[in-house]
């Protein structure tokens, strides 16, 4: 065993990058070995070379995060760095981490095209773009960087060259678009190479056509794209080949890729190679979160066969894109349908809950055996495909944002385990350029979400820089007016769609705007990294200017109330004022940790105010919240606003509402509060009873009706009027009361970064044992409890080094506490 030493280290919450998003990367790092000799603080050195790490270190932290060390870095500058855990005994150095900047200015690129993408209207084959590079033996590294409006696909020699896929991701309509880099320099051997960059429309051109469906329009502006190659040589010198009018074009053999309707390839189709279209393009950011990769291949189930077409079955309700396999040639154009559910009648697929008609079809040259989309991906359990002879086969390549994974869960209760799943198949769904609300008839960055089921995200994934992205978005779609618009980027306006009469609902809602102070502040709490609270912060103070303006004495009354709530007589005016208050309050709190201590107070003044405002008008002479729905009991309880004993009263009525109809009626914006109002008065086991019946809408309904991802509806497949997704996790708050409360592991609501935490299981009749594993942003977490048969419970629990636990104790409900040791491996560190 060792004593504390550091591993996991990242720069920009990535580890390794040869694209820092900045040239100041914030580091962090986890803490492993054993608790003795104890860990007094962390050094940070870093150098130009791994080999000139061994001098002093250039800062030390109390903490495992750290502000760059140094100058900036500089464009293609490559650092290396180390920490140390120092104690009494001396200092363990971890293995060297790497960062790399990429060339920060694309300026001398050109964004390139082909003529026919100047201005479309209508499809037309997707471009393609080349041009043959000479590479000297004395290269030792080369960088891709790139960046467009859509899809870019980089190819060397006519091979995929890159792991990401769709890239490079989300931006603003408008722009600045997003840019990454890529090492290629395996596949730059000496000699002569042809790059090729094809292009795929993304969500800049989405035409509205009747055979494939799209969730709007978007047509007439360049497709382009802009890219420099870096040939590092021995010497130092640097060439660069950049795009411009020396490449030429095609139209290649995808003829469409409609984001949401479906692609469609031709081998025949491509044309001849000409001169490119030079267009204006846009500016660029350089992207936060980690690409798009396959993370899994399913093979899919054949379950229906006929002449006319096939059905196979992936097993899940997942994301990603079909593999069609093929033992020989095609007779003819091969199509896939994919779809969350399967028609009642016989036959094929139902696309009701996905949007429809969305298909990929395939018209395949006479070697081909094999084909898979590469400009969109698709939401779907099953695949409709036609035209495929009878040995034809069906591989998913299940696709998400490769965020690490730093969680596993276990319990003895078989339905928390299913939840539990399926809340996480619904998160890696959605895990793509932004986290998405679906991942099919939507796919865009509904802001909500992210605070509502930030631990559903957070404690199941390192999700710092892909949520750091997401700032980005939202600052970058504020309007003139201050708003933060309910999605981020803001591809599509909302303004066409009235919610109870109101025409800004969909746009303009509270708690999906508050996101921007929302988001940061838990980012801090979770990372202890102020990073993203600084960088939202102008914008948070605008929102916060733009709410002001739309209230009138403190109160608003717009947006979408409690949102999906079976129970909608909560008032809309009464959530969103309660979200209101809570961003004023989190404004009060960001500013205290900036050091803006007039902005903290004026803040909670104004917290103060609207939570005063909001009880006078949402509390009538009866004691009785809002409408009496169990939302409005739940908002209130968890408001600062209950006189003295009135909160037994309140929690009373509550529950009573809850026992009469033995069901929940909250919306996704009450959950959150419901969930905690039960447990904090120690009513968890009616919480779980309540989930789990399946004759109501709920959870329960859900995993009865064989949902294998969370649904948006609590009804699921038979939801509300119009299309319900099966593939949303915006109910998934529940997550953290599985993770914290019946595994028990949760951070101490006094402290940030996990350093502190709370080990306190819930005494639940119906759970006989719970185990956890959690690499925290400190360090990793184990916790493993049991019921014997005397009702004991033993629990046993692992922490790294410096961490502080607090298992509490409960008078009459015995419980054996051990306290063990794990580590973690660390590779490469060593004491000096």
């Amino acid at each position: 065993m060792t004593g504390p030493y550091a591993y996991a280290l990242k720069a920009a919450g990535h580890a390794d990058p040869v694209a820092a998003p900045t040239p100041r990367p914030v580091l962090s790092w986890r803490v492993g070995g054993e608790p003795r000799p104890p860990l007094r603080r962390f050094a940070i050195r870093r150098a130009d070379t791994a080999a000139g790490l061994s001098g002093a270190p250039v800062t030390e932290t109390d903490t495992p995060s750290a502000p760059w060390p140094g100058p900036d870095l500089g464009p293609g500058e490559i650092a290396f760095w180390q920490v140390g855990a120092c104690t009494d005994e001396g200092v363990s150095w971890s293995s060297p981490a790497m960062v790399e900047a990429p060339i920060w200015d694309l300026a001398d690129a050109v964004a390139i095209t082909h003529p026919a993408w100047l201005e479309p209207t209508a499809w037309r084959p997707l471009p393609e773009l080349r041009r043959t590079v000479a590479v000297a033996a004395t290269v030792v590294r080369a960088r891709l960087a790139f960046t467009g409006n859509g899809v870019v696909v980089p190819l060397v020699d006519g091979a995929p060259v890159i792991t990401g896929l769709l890239e490079p991701g989300y931006a603003p309509p408008d722009g600045p678009t997003a840019a990454v880099s890529w090492d290629v320099t395996a596949a730059l051997t000496e000699g002569a190479h042809t790059i090729t960059l094809a292009l795929g429309s993304g969500m800049a051109f989405l035409p509205d056509e009747p055979d494939r469906y799209t969730k709007y329009r978007r047509t007439g502006e360049p497709l382009w794209t802009r890219a420099a190659l870096h040939l590092y040589h021995l010497d130092g010198r640097v060439e660069a080949v950049t795009t411009g009018p020396d490449w030429e074009a095609r139209l290649g053999t995808t003829t469409a890729a409609h984001w949401y309707g479906g692609e469609s390839f031709d081998a025949f189709a491509a044309g001849d190679w000409g001169p490119v279209a030079l267009t204006a393009g846009t500016g660029h950011t350089w992207r936060w979160a980690p690409p798009v990769q396959v993370t899994e291949t399913v093979t899919a189930e054949r379950i229906r066969d006929d002449e006319d077409c096939r059905v196979f079955d992936i097993g899940v309700n997942t994301a990603g894109r079909p593999r069609l396999l093929l033992t020989g040639p095609a007779e003819g154009p091969l199509t896939i349908a994919p779809a969350e559910l399967l028609d009642t009648a016989p036959g094929g697929v139902d696309q009701s809950t996905t949007g429809a008609p969305i298909w990929d079809y395939a018209r395949l040259g006479p070697q081909q055996r094999e084909w898979t989309p590469s400009f969109v991906y698709h939401g779907a359990r099953y695949l409709e495909v036609g035209g495929a002879p009878a040995d034809a086969a069906i591989d998913f390549e299940i696709m998400r944002v490769a965020n690490e994974p730093v969680q596993a869960f276990t319990t003895s209760h078989p339905f928390l385990d299913r939840l539990h799943t399926v809340i996480d198949r619904a998160v890696q769904s959605n895990m793509y350029s932004v986290f998405t609300d679906c991942p099919h008839r939507e796919k865009l960055g509904w802001l909500e979400q992210l605070h509502f089921c930030f631990d559903a995200l957070a404690r199941g994934y390192d999700v710092k820089a892909h949520l750091q992205d997401a700032v980005h978005h939202m600052a970058a779609s504020q309007t003139a007016s201050g708003l933060i618009p309910s999605i981020a980027p803001e591809h599509v306006v909302f303004d066409f769609d009235a919610h109870c009469g109101d025409s800004t609902a969909f746009r303009d809602d509270p708690n999906w705007g508050r996101a921007i102070l929302e988001v940061p502040w838990l980012l801090y709490r979770h990372y202890g990294d102020a990073t993203a609270l600084a960088a939202a912060w102008p914008a948070a103070v605008r929102y916060l200017d733009h709410l002001r303006g739309r209230s009138r004495g403190q109160l608003l009354d717009h947006g979408l109330g409690d949102w999906v709530a079976l129970d909608d007589s909560t008032p809309v005016g009464m959530t969103a004022t309660w979200g209101y208050a809570r961003a004023a309050e989190t404004a009060a709190n960001a500013a205290a940790v900036l050091g803006d201590h007039g902005a903290h107070e004026r803040y909670a003044k104004l917290a103060r105010e609207i939570w005063n405002a909001w009880r006078d008008r949402y509390r009538d002479d009866a004691g009785v919240w809002g409408s009496g729905s169990q939302a409005s009991w739940a908002l209130a309880l968890s408001a600062p606003v209950l006189d003295p004993g009135e909160r037994t009263d309140v929690y009373v009525r509550l529950r009573k509402s809850i026992e009469a109809g033995g069901a929940f009626t909250v919306g996704e914006i009450a959950l959150p509060a419901l969930i905690d109002a039960l447990t904090d008065h120690g009513d968890g086991a009616l919480l779980l009873e309540i989930m789990q019946r399946e004759d109501v809408p709920g959870y329960g309904l859900q995993l009865a009706a064989g949902a294998t991802a969370l649904t948006e509806s609590w009804q699921g497949a038979d939801g509300q009027a119009g299309v319900v997704s099966q593939n949303h996790f915006m109910l998934g708050a529940i997550d953290a009361w599985i993770l914290g409360r019946v595994a028990g592991l949760r951070p101490h609501p006094d402290h940030i970064g996990w350093r502190h935490v709370v080990i306190d299981p819930l005494d639940l009749p119906e759970v006989e044992s719970a185990t956890l594993a959690y690499e925290s942003p400190y360090g990793r977490y184990e916790v493993a409890w049991s019921r014997d048969q005397d009702g004991v419970r033993h629990l046993r629990y692992a922490a790294p080094p410096g961490a502080v636990v607090e298992v509490p104790d409960h008078p009459g409900r015995p419980v054996e506490v051990e306290r063990t040791h794990t580590d973690h491996g660390g590779a490469g560190h060593g004491a000096e």
